[in-house]
């Protein structure tokens, strides 16, 4: 038995599988525009002078998919800084609010118990 007409592109394509195979094409070229979108729009959130430096740093994080590391001499902190258009000293703020965050409180003393 012989299935060469499968691979025969000699046969015209019906109509439904033509509007099929434009409609799949539509598809990935609007998920194409999509993440192309995406990613112009975390460049802007990069460098806009109207975000804070924790948004900026925050952008950053969500493009590269990293966190921005708790140490202060990091090497990776300059390109954070090139890339969001802050100072090192803007960056290691915002370091200094993180760990303060995260650091484990002392057990609070009280008169009370």
């Amino acid at each position: 038995m012989s299935h060469s007409w499968l691979f025969d592109t000699s046969a015209p394509a019906s109509a439904a599988t033509t509007l099929s195979i434009q409609r799949r094409s539509d598809e990935i070229a609007a998920e194409m525009f999509a993440r192309a979108e995406k990613r112009r729009l975390a460049f802007a959130d990069l460098r806009s002078e109207f975000a804070s430096p924790a948004d900026r740093i925050g952008a950053w994080e969500r493009l590269h998919g990293l966190r921005l590391p708790s140490d202060s001499s990091h090497a990776v902190l300059l390109s954070v800084a090139q890339s969001t258009g802050l100072t090192l000293d803007q960056i290691r703020d915002e370091q200094g609010r993180r760990n303060e965050r995260s650091a484990p409180r002392a057990p609070s003393t009280s008169v009370y118990g």
